[in-house]
């Protein structure tokens, strides 16, 4: 026996009807459940205000097994190898690979019967376009994702009252920002008459630090990794600009303009620094896809203290820059065969996909993360909850993204436009960076294609991938921190880097983007 549930009924926080078509949702009359492995460091993620609202909404109450992020990779490999699957696996313990590799043993299972059973949503709010990167190359869809629309990346904060108490202006050039970030650090901005400005420092925004680098290396020319040019699938960081970066940002560690614990602090350690007062850090690296209170307190954010800084100019005066593609696909969730009801599953993402509960997935609740306005907007708040120091702290303790969802745009766009409030108190939406951008001539350079992996595609990313990006990191970090020569040991680092299988990754990824454009 069943009952009938109006999504409508179950905007979070039990706000009211905001506009979005409403669909019937089939819940059970009984609390179903089921286990849902998760990579966290809370106790106890069911709890967590999104996540509770929605098992109340649908009567489905997940049992979460909560990973930590430091024992992740080990129990995932030991869970996978044992054949001792939970229920579910989620995004952050869910990877490309595994779900190429493990669908095609079947220890992941096909939803193409699912979705079009139960995921109303899902179809109503996806195009044909986005189901086209989420079916693998036997027809069967393995994952659900989240769909990544926004124009994203990774770009530089500058601290402004300190340019304006030392009368400078923003730099355009890597020249022009290492004086800026001299004159941070030698001419006391902070005013405290004591040497404790940091000039730039970053938290690892992806695994480490040298990958949030990028936002910096496309100073020279090229931005990093693996990406298209001009159809072509290339890994820019064996370019000779990405030599002549990691000679400047060696330049920068070495002489005290980029903070010492840059490869060591952990997130809590950096936002201690952030938040100090006086402020000390010049110059930061966050998201451009939000506020950038991943590191600041919200006082310093709404005194519009810290401002976006154009991507620096490369010698050739165009400013690059390498944002998510079109749309970039997160391997959220799979279904593994031991779920005995994964139909109960499919109604629990499907409720996921409605915009407004996938924006408050995304950002947090109505109440915290938003305020609904009398035009039926949606507002942002930047007011920190009781007992945090601003919204995104409540959000590190309290949310949990690795789920199912519309990211922002799409979620915007389908539902109600979101007011935001920028540091000069004015407001913009989320394409304003796009037009920012654009307008000032910056180059967005092409990602790679999304296209499903073929199995013999899948075996030799496995086998390479991990080692060249290891080898990358490790010897990267030690280059930038004044150990070893990069001009005499830049060839052997490139050679190294074919050595260790690089042709065979670019030749998949180059057969992707040709299967991809016909």
């Amino acid at each position: 026996m069943k009952k009938l549930a109006s999504l409508a009924l179950a905007l979070i926080l039990a706000l009211c009807a905001t506009g979005v078509a409403e669909h019937e949702f089939w819940v059970s009359d009984e609390p179903v459940t089921f286990t849902v492995w998760v990579q966290s460091s809370a106790e106890d993620v069911s709890q967590f205000p999104v996540i509770k609202a929605i098992s109340e909404a649908t009567n489905i109450y997940p049992e979460f097994i909560e990973i930590s992020p430091a024992q992740a990779t080990e129990q995932v490999n030991l869970m996978w190898s044992s054949k001792e699957y939970p229920d579910v696996v989620t995004g952050g313990l869910l990877t490309k690979s595994d779900v190429d590799t493990y669908s095609q043993y079947g220890a992941i299972i096909p939803l193409n019967d699912l979705i079009e059973e139960y995921n109303v949503n899902m179809k109503k709010y996806m195009t044909e376009e986005e189901f086209d990167l989420i079916t693998s190359s036997d027809g069967n869809i393995y994952f659900y994702p989240t769909i990544q629309n926004d124009f994203i990346g990774m770009g530089l904060y500058i601290n402004v009252e300190w340019l304006d108490a030392l009368g400078l202006e923003k730099p355009n050039t890597p020249e022009e920002f290492k004086d800026v970030l001299i004159a941070f650090r030698d001419r006391d901005p902070n005013g405290n008459g004591i040497a404790d400005e940091i000039p730039f420092s970053c938290e690892k925004l992806w695994s480490t630090a040298t990958d949030t680098f990028s936002a910096l290396m496309s100073a020279f020319g090229r931005c990093s990794g693996f990406v298209m040019e001009n159809g072509e699938a290339i890994y820019a960081n064996v370019m000779d600009e990405h030599k002549q970066g990691a000679l400047w940002l060696r330049e920068l560690y070495t002489e005290g303009l980029m903070d010492q614990e840059v490869f060591t602090q952990d997130l809590q350690e950096f936002r201690a620094k952030a938040q100090s007062d006086p402020l000390i850090f010049g110059c930061t690296i966050d998201f451009v896809a939000s506020a950038p209170n991943r590191c600041l307190t919200n006082a310093v954010w709404d005194a519009g203290t810290y401002e976006w800084l154009l991507p620096l100019q490369a010698e050739d005066g165009v400013r690059h820059f390498i944002p998510a593609n079109e749309y970039s696909v997160g391997y959220q969730l799979a279904i593994t065969r031991a779920c005995q009801h994964p139909e109960y599953v499919a109604q629990w993402v499907d409720y996921m996909y409605n915009p407004q509960i996938s924006l408050q997935i995304d950002q947090g609740p109505v109440g915290i993360s938003y305020d609904i306005l009398e035009d039926g907007r949606w507002a942002v708040k930047t007011e920190a909850p009781a007992g945090y120091d601003s919204v995104y702290a409540w959000q590190e303790a309290n949310r949990l993204q690795q789920l199912p969802r519309l990211m922002t745009r799409r979620a915007l766009e389908l539902g109600n436009a979101v007011l935001y409030t920028s540091p000069s108190t004015t407001t913009y939406d989320l394409q304003m960076r796009d037009k920012y951008y654009r307008e000032n001539g910056v180059v967005c350079q092409e990602g790679l294609v999304n296209t499903p992996a073929l199995p013999e595609e899948t075996e030799i990313l496995n086998r390479y991938l991990a080692d060249i990006q290891k080898y990358y990191n490790e010897t990267m970090a030690n280059w930038i921190c004044g150990n070893g020569d990069i001009e005499a040991e830049w060839d052997t680092y490139v050679q190294h880097m074919y050595d260790m299988g690089l042709q065979q990754v670019l030749d998949v990824y180059q057969a992707q983007y040709d299967r991809a454009n016909g």
